[in-house]
């Protein structure tokens, strides 16, 4: 059983690492940023929403709703459920799931460091941004 989960895992992460995010899916998300869309939602809702992101019959268009959505999320309930959803995604949708993964992680170690830290995580991530662009 263990060697199942680990193999599932490595398979996450290689799609991640593996997956090509063409400059037209790239933009195509930012503009999701620009539209309208209710991020912030209940647990119960976010609940189904992953049920319904899972499933084969759901339209893409929904599905890619519900990843925008997750993606904003600050929770590993969010974070879990595009990794679950990257174990067997749409093929058209893959980009689009890696992004949204990516900005998910983003929240969710700054939502962590915000706990841990406090008002002093702005300057911690100011420090390794300045750090990190130096060429």
């Amino acid at each position: 059983m263990k060697d199942k989960k680990k193999k599932n895992t490595r398979n996450i992460a290689e799609v991640i690492s593996e997956t090509v995010i063409p400059i037209e899916i790239q933009s195509e998300y930012i503009d999701f940023h620009n539209k309208h869309i209710k991020i912030d939602i209940p647990k119960e809702e976010k609940v189904k929403i992953i049920s319904d992101l899972l499933k084969k019959k759901t339209p893409l268009e929904d599905k890619k709703h519900t990843l925008f959505i997750l993606a904003h999320g600050d929770d590993l309930r969010s974070l879990y459920g595009i990794q679950k959803y990257l174990k067997n995604p749409d093929l058209e949708l893959q980009p689009w799931a890696v992004l949204a993964w990516q900005e998910c992680q983003n929240n969710v170690l700054g939502e962590g460091l915000s706990d841990i830290f406090g008002e002093a995580q702005d300057l911690i991530m100011s420090i390794c941004l300045l750090h990190n662009s130096k060429p």
